[in-house]
């Protein structure tokens, strides 16, 4: 097992597709009240009370789940389902699962033994692309990566042996679960040697970006929605990933390692044929997964900027107009906005009574 640290290029912090988050010293047992369009929970920002913290984007957000750990989700096209990843028996094993968009019917969509990584959702086909582990995942090549922070450790895998699938959701897929499924998954079609995975497909369903990772390098690619036609459009001299079409698929945001040989993680923007590459964020904190809103005048992210702790934070593709969203204890991340732009999903530890425990939250987005 290597162990890296994120302060340097080789520290690839890769908390989007194969992160499980332990917070260890942070999280508090009892939440102080945050004013938001409805009541929420969250830590006072210093300097401030908890009566004077708005959390002003978020209208009525409540937990779609309750126990264990939960990470990345998003809802499907029509913003009646939402799909999101759920631990097993470790924070290494994860299983994709469905439910509709009030947290109803909650049902596993994989079957034991298959490990996800991370996914995204087909708007035109309505197929899922996953980064898999097809067997219980080896105890050698995995990656122990120490945070700046003391307060908590991200822990992921790089495994050479994950690769990219195409999943067929069944329309009945939230009454018959796991079953269904296990007879629609394709055989995996990235065949790359290193590890690949993180894969993001455009808003039209036509492309899909993923990334591969090897030795300290790693490389963006672009390809054909049924993998076909791969194409590589950067190497970087370290960790990237998290890539997302604009929604008019010009540009690619995404998160890396910085190239002048800052600490953290800072986002890039480059165009859609991987040129013309340039920082959005360097800041030597670490600011990952980034999301486009559909109006594409502003990408949400994670940072921990703020306190060291993992908070929304919205920003103009310029880099100006940076905003807090979230003021709640331990992790806000994984953040996805719905179609229409009026809803919006993300991973937090607000309100858990668990260190290692995350959800799936809801609101409705205000501009």
């Amino acid at each position: 097992m290597r162990t890296v640290d994120l302060r340097s290029p080789a520290g690839a912090c890769h908390l989007l597709v194969g992160l499980v988050v332990t917070v260890t010293a942070c999280h508090l047992s009892a939440c102080s009240e945050v004013k938001t369009g409805a009541s929420s929970s969250g830590r006072g920002v210093k300097g401030q009370t908890s009566s004077q913290i708005t959390e002003t984007h978020l209208r009525n957000p409540r937990p779609l789940t309750s126990t264990g750990v939960n990470r990345q989700a998003c809802f499907n096209a029509e913003e009646q389902q939402i799909i999101w990843l759920a631990a097993e028996n470790d924070l290494h094993r994860f299983r994709l699962h469905i439910m509709q968009s009030d947290g109803r019917n909650p049902s596993p969509l994989t079957r034991p033994g298959f490990h996800c990584q991370g996914f995204d959702l087909n708007p035109r086909t309505g197929d899922v692309i996953c980064s898999a582990l097809a067997e219980s995942p080896p105890q050698q090549n995995q990656a122990e990566v120490t945070a700046p922070s003391p307060t908590r450790v991200l822990n992921w895998l790089f495994d050479p042996a994950s690769d990219l699938f195409v999943l067929q959701i069944p329309p009945l897929a939230t009454k018959t679960g796991a079953d269904t499924l296990a007879a629609a998954m394709s055989a995996r079609w990235a065949h790359h040697q290193e590890y690949a995975g993180e894969p993001a497909v455009s808003w039209d369903g036509n492309r899909v970006l993923y990334i591969t990772y090897s030795s300290a390098s790693g490389a963006l690619y672009v390809s054909d929605h049924d993998g076909e036609s791969p194409e590589r459009l950067l190497q970087w001299p370290g960790y990237l990933g998290g890539a997302r079409f604009s929604p008019d698929g010009k540009q690619i945001v995404f998160h890396a390692v910085p190239r002048n040989g800052n600490p953290g993680l800072a986002l890039y923007l480059c165009n859609h044929d991987g040129s013309d590459v340039r920082a959005l964020t360097d800041t030597g904190h670490n600011d990952f997964a980034p999301a486009w809103h559909p109006s594409q005048e502003f990408i949400i992210f994670s940072s921990d900027r703020d306190e060291g702790d993992f908070e929304l934070n919205t920003i103009r593709t310029d880099g100006s107009r940076r905003e807090r969203v979230t003021f709640s204890p331990g992790l806000d991340a994984f953040p996805a906005f719905s179609r229409s732009g009026r809803q919006i999903l993300w991973t937090s530890q607000r309100l858990t009574r668990q260190p290692w425990q995350t959800n799936i939250w809801r609101a409705v987005w205000i501009p």
